[in-house]
């Protein structure tokens, strides 16, 4: 009686065996396997074991091991299901016996399979990323590119792509993104006096300044520079970077920044950022009163776009209000 009393309050199958012929069980099971007390004494434990993990079982089983080890069981419905299994050989007079407790991992095995997913696939499209493909290649071998319509429409346009280390696909709604921040600032700048870059330590400018005019000699030299050196993309660059250099209202100094009495703020910085040195993050956290860094180490822009350990330590803040350890460093996804 005391023994079934601690059988019952676990959520763990515990089952008793001698010989591989079950004697008993707890409540546990049969909900994990969906047949009931009855239907499985004296039954052997393998039945209920997949097919091709049973040989595994068997030697487990065999040798009397006490170390946890996993495999998989049939449900009476017919679906499988990942467990964790632990065996202990308990001696007695006439003939041992052995006592086994399976614990079911569904839920360990999907967060682990979709961590491997995320870190092969981008969060936005869920299609395959650069790591993921740049592996398809040396797979492929000789059948690539002769196969290629062996593959899907995707896969195929992805591990070209992936030759040339570029994903138009995740470019494209990096560049709709941007796009939609950009507006979204641009409604703010309505609402407000003063523009302070979050992560540019600068002056400040007011919001409805504007830049001079596009008439300007050195501006429209450079201009043309441009367009002949780069005839497709050079005046747009330039026209984004470097309109900041002739800001027709002269910066008025703001001074450290401290925000004194803000609960903790998460400043995040690129190792390599080609826009926003990671020196001007360590300032901005230096100035602050309460502030934490969290680093991507990695080239390009955006740490958000490009690392999903940076969007689970920025979404939990967000959402939660903690923020990451000081000095949390995360890696790129690319």
């Amino acid at each position: 009686m005391r023994m079934r009393k601690f059988t019952e309050i676990t959520d763990e199958a515990i089952l008793f065996h001698r010989d591989g012929l079950i004697t008993d069980g707890n409540d546990a099971l049969t909900r994990l396997t969906g047949y009931t007390l009855p239907e499985v004494m004296g039954l052997s434990i393998f039945n209920f074991i997949s097919h091709e993990w049973r040989a595994v079982a068997y030697e487990y089983t065999r040798a009397g091991r006490e170390d946890p080890y996993e495999v998989t069981i049939r449900h009476k419905d017919g679906h499988t299901i990942p467990v964790e299994v632990v065996g202990k050989t308990m001696p007695q007079l006439h003939a041992d016996y052995r006592v086994v407790v399976v614990r079911d991992i569904t839920a360990r095995k999907e967060a682990q399979e979709r961590e491997t997913f995320l870190a092969l696939h981008d969060t936005l499209t869920e299609l395959p990323n650069r790591r993921h493909l740049s592996t398809l290649l040396p797979e492929l071998g000789s059948l690539w590119p002769s196969r290629a319509d062996d593959l899907t429409d995707e896969i195929a346009l992805g591990v070209r792509l992936s030759e040339s280390l570029y994903n138009l696909h995740i470019a494209a709604v990096a560049e709709a993104q941007r796009i939609e921040a950009y507006e979204a600032m641009a409604a703010a700048f309505d609402k407000v006096d003063y523009i302070i870059s979050a992560t540019n330590p600068g002056p400040a400018f007011p919001a409805d300044a504007t830049t001079s005019s596009p008439t300007d000699t050195f501006f429209d030299t450079a201009v043309t520079e441009q367009q002949t050196a780069a005839p497709r993309m050079g005046e747009a660059f330039l026209r984004e970077y470097l309109p900041c250099a002739y800001w027709a209202h002269e910066g008025q100094p703001t001074g450290l920044r401290t925000a004194t009495g803000a609960p903790t703020i998460v400043v995040v910085g690129n190792t390599n950022d080609p826009v926003t040195p990671y020196s001007w993050s360590e300032q901005l956290v230096e100035e602050l009163d309460d502030a934490v860094l969290l680093t991507r180490v990695g080239e390009g822009h955006l740490g958000w776009m490009w690392s999903s350990c940076i969007r689970r330590a920025a979404g939990r803040y967000l959402v939660s209000g903690t923020p990451p350890e000081a000095g949390t460093t995360c890696p790129s996804d690319l």
